[in-house]
């Protein structure tokens, strides 16, 4: 399955309630997903975030890439 094969190549991390706390009192993101998605990788000192919707992570603190960048990282 594809979606294990991500897991061998990426980390997956969950959010704490401090997190949540700051995904939720940060005015700078439209989305509070978007948000926390941001926050997460921060904490975990994350090198970057992967996403098709990359005009929503303008104010992000993590180095943001299309997949298809991520990809041409990788090559």
């Amino acid at each position: 399955m594809w979606l294990k094969d991500i897991c061998r190549v990426l980390t997956v991390v969950g959010a704490s309630h401090e997190q949540v706390l700051e995904a939720i009192e940060n005015v700078k993101f439209k989305d509070f997903e978007d948000c926390l998605q941001d926050e997460c990788a921060r904490m975990v000192s994350a090198d970057c975030l992967v996403t098709c919707n990359l005009k929503d992570f303008k104010e992000a603190k993590t180095k943001v890439y299309s997949p298809d960048e991520f990809v041409a990282l990788l090559e």
